[in-house]
């Protein structure tokens, strides 16, 4: 038996094999098929476009046709203020990072006040303080 009938290969009538269509019930059925399908197609009234579609399909065509370049200098113009930004920002954060803290005036406590100060005198003194009464 031939090989079936490739019916996306047909553009005419002429084109079927008629001898395979007459012993091949699949080709058949795939033959009314095609027929009611082109009939319909051919009997289906024409669709008028609305009035903008010719105005977007050129747009499309003039937008498809930009080179690469023009992309590039597209996107940049729109970047460019979040670009600017974020080198100020960066500028900034470098610039708080690479400058020495300001440190406070030490303070100058009086030795009538502070005593001496060592970790010594401060265990010292921990111990001298009075232990809460847990009965109070």
């Amino acid at each position: 038996m031939k090989p079936h009938i490739q019916w996306e290969m047909i553009d005419s009538e002429d084109q079927i094999d008629r001898s395979h269509l007459g012993a091949c019930p699949d080709c058949q059925k795939k033959y009314r098929w095609h027929r009611f399908l082109t009939r319909q197609a051919r009997a289906a009234r024409p669709v008028e476009p609305p009035p903008f579609f010719a105005r977007k399909v050129a747009r499309s065509l003039h937008q498809a046709s930009q080179p690469m370049w023009f992309y590039f200098r597209w996107a940049a113009a729109r970047l460019a203020p979040v670009l600017a930004l974020l080198i100020l920002a960066t500028g900034l954060l470098i610039i708080n990072v690479l400058r020495e803290p300001e440190l406070p005036d030490a303070v100058i406590l009086d030795e009538s006040v502070a005593g001496e100060v060592s970790y010594e005198n401060m265990i010292y003194s921990l111990h001298q303080v009075p232990a809460e009464d847990p009965g109070e």
